[in-house]
Order: structure tokens, then sequence, then C-alpha cells
């Protein structure tokens, strides 16, 4: 990536060509078919606050400390105390529920994302 950077061409790596044309294609979709970008905005808001407000009639705390800046596109909450990844994600994987967690190191055992 250096080199390629600095403007010396050099293998980096091959592109995901099918992944870069899937992407086109979706783009395609959600800009000449309803509904538009506005109002798929306001229902991935609207889908996050059902979760977020489930969590929170659940007791569960998300990691955001300001929800004004929490993503639409994934929650992110801490396990009950108590419990931790291998009590709580094979109990989603068994509902058909993916969720995930491990990607903040300092917190790894202690929080799950969903989105």
């Amino acid at each position: 990536m250096k080199a390629y950077e600095a403007g010396n061409p050099a293998y980096f790596a091959t592109p995901p060509v099918n992944l870069i044309q899937s992407y086109l294609a979706s783009l395609k979709q959600m800009t000449k078919t309803g509904p538009s970008l506005e109002e798929r905005f306001r229902l991935h808001r609207e889908a996050s606050k059902r979760v977020k407000d489930a969590a929170a009639e659940l007791g569960l705390k998300q990691i955001a400390l300001d929800p004004a800046f929490a993503a639409n596109g994934m929650t992110t909450l801490y396990f009950p105390d108590g419990l931790g990844a291998l009590n709580i994600i094979p109990r989603f994987t068994q509902r058909g529920v993916v969720i995930a967690g491990r990607l903040l190191a300092e917190i790894k055992d202690k929080y799950f994302r969903i989105g």
C-alpha cells in the first residue's frame, strides 16, 4: 500500500470484483426504486430505536455514552451481569439471530453487537 500511495506501481491486493459489482447493483437498486433514501434512513432510525428501546426495557446498557451519537445500523450492548458471550450468543443463534462481539479489545468479553 505504501508503494501505491507513493505513486510507485506495485502489487497490493486483488480487489474483490464480485463484491464491488454486488455493491454497485445494490446502490443502483436503492437509488432507482422506492423507498427514497430519506425514507430508508427514517426506517433504519425507527428500527434502531425499537431495538434500543427493547434492550433498555430488558435492563441492558448501551456502550454508546450519548444516544445522539449511537449508530442506527448497529446496537452495542453490555452483557447482563454474570453472563457473557458463551451464555448469550448460542441462545440468539438458536433463534436465528446473529450477534457478534469481541471487536473492542478492552471490553471484548463484556459486550455484544446487533447489526
